[in-house]
């Protein structure tokens, strides 16, 4: 699909429409966003939603960027040890 076309636009929302990785999964325009809500006792299972995002993305012929891709953590997460997600054998900043 050449880039600057009326059906580039439509094209990627319908590639992207069927990406689910987990309830709290978020589109928009050409952006995911996979959300996860912790408390002190429960352990992180953002590693399998993301692996089972890529491969998602990998049945529909689209690669994840590493380098654009990233992990954030806020409020009381901070104090729980959470382990890194990795893509590809390298961690996501």
């Amino acid at each position: 699909m050449p880039q600057g076309s009326y059906l580039g636009p439509l094209t990627f929302i319908m590639l992207i429409s069927g990406l689910e990785a987990a309830d709290m999964t978020h589109k928009y325009v050409d952006d995911i966003t996979v959300t996860e809500f912790l408390n002190h006792a429960s352990t992180s299972s953002m590693q399998s939603q993301f692996d089972e995002l890529i491969q998602q993305a990998s049945n529909i012929g689209m690669m994840i960027n590493v380098k654009k891709t990233r992990e954030m953590h806020t409020g009381r997460a901070l104090r729980v040890s959470i382990p890194p997600v990795v893509l590809n054998s390298e961690p996501i900043q």
